[in-house]
């Protein structure tokens, strides 16, 4: 039943959105074409395969299926895509990095503790956890990291854009408002003048 597939599920709603982000947040379009094909095919199939599973042509054995091919995807070509990122001097994607490594070991050595390949011991019955919480510790710093790039883009806008105000309503040469500068320094100066309270104008033709 459609309970017993929450768990694949899940995981296939976090590739389709997790390959976007990735996308998105390395900018693989502009500096990995090829990785960022990739990783919009993941996403498609991901969400391709969790429709076809909700609308019941899918079983459970066959949905576990896709998602363990379609799961290690993801990491694979962000690994690649945020070296690349890192050696261009790109810190957020230094946290990408870690965090996707980190998962990667914890989620192989969990492999192969279920396979048998691996003896049960406190590090391999943790490690898989322990990368856990590395990787969300290093996606929440690379967000942070994105949020003060963001931050710094919309105060640099603001900037130029007051810049370009000041040049369209004031004297490149004196700095005094030009004629539009003149109208919204008097539309502004006006309703404030009053009988013991006047308003002269100073005009000078440079």
């Amino acid at each position: 039943g459609l309970v017993a597939k929450i768990s694949p599920l899940s995981v296939l709603v976090a590739l389709a959105a997790g390959g976007h982000f990735v996308a998105l947040a390395l900018n693989t379009r502009q500096h990995s074409p090829r990785i960022h094909r990739g990783l919009v095919l993941v996403s498609s199939l991901s969400l391709a395969v969790f429709v076809i599973s909700l609308l019941g042509l899918l079983d459970y054995r066959g949905t576990q299926v896709a998602t363990t091919l379609l799961g290690p995807l993801v990491p694979l070509l962000s690994i690649p895509a945020a070296y690349r990122r890192v050696r261009s001097g790109d810190p957020a994607a230094l946290y990408m990095l870690i965090g996707w490594s980190t998962y990667m070991v914890g989620a192989s050595v969990m492999a192969g503790l279920l396979r048998g390949w691996l003896p049960a011991n406190l590090l391999t019955l943790n490690l898989f956890q322990w990368s856990s919480v590395v990787e969300m510790l290093a996606w929440l710093r690379m967000l942070s990291l994105h949020i003060e790039v963001v931050r710094r883009k919309a105060e640099r806008s603001e900037l130029e854009k007051q810049a370009l105000v000041s040049l369209a309503h004031t004297d490149a040469l004196t700095g005094l408002p030009n004629r539009r500068g003149l109208s919204l320094a008097l539309d502004a100066a006006l309703p404030l003048c009053r009988v013991d309270s006047v308003l002269a104008v100073f005009m000078l033709d440079l």
